[in-house]
């Protein structure tokens, strides 16, 4: 487990996409992720950083996360990676959280221009299926 402490504003300069989870809302989908590191306040941790460079996103989960939440795709995607154990599985479920979130992260940045083309969201089905 890395130690780094990230500072607030870093993270908002150095990624397009950050995401904001409540603490323990994404534990289950979250173990097949390497933590990167921390944030901290004056009264001390307030959030665990995950850094996935190639989607140019990271997730904040903690007692104060940063970012913007999208509490229907963690609990979709939490719900499903409950009941496995298999570090395959796990991984890809992991991987198409990530797209998951990516593509909303984008679909927000479209709506606020103005476009009402949104891209599809991934779901767990197609992982759990194969």
């Amino acid at each position: 487990m890395a130690n780094y402490q990230f500072r607030e504003k870093e993270i908002k300069n150095s990624f397009a996409h950050v995401v904001a989870i409540p603490y323990c809302d994404a534990q289950h989908i979250l173990t097949w992720a390497t933590r990167t590191g921390y944030t901290a306040g004056v009264y001390g941790w307030k959030s665990d950083i995950y850094v996935f460079a190639g989607h140019d996103l990271i997730i904040s989960t903690g007692y104060s996360p940063i970012g913007t939440k999208y509490p229907e795709i963690v609990v979709t995607f939490e719900n499903a990676a409950r009941d496995i154990h298999d570090g395959e599985t796990g991984r890809a479920l992991l991987n198409t959280f990530i797209q998951a979130l990516t593509i909303a992260e984008i679909n927000r940045a479209r709506a606020a221009r103005g476009v009402s083309e949104l891209l599809p969201i991934p779901t767990p089905a197609a992982v759990l299926a194969a």
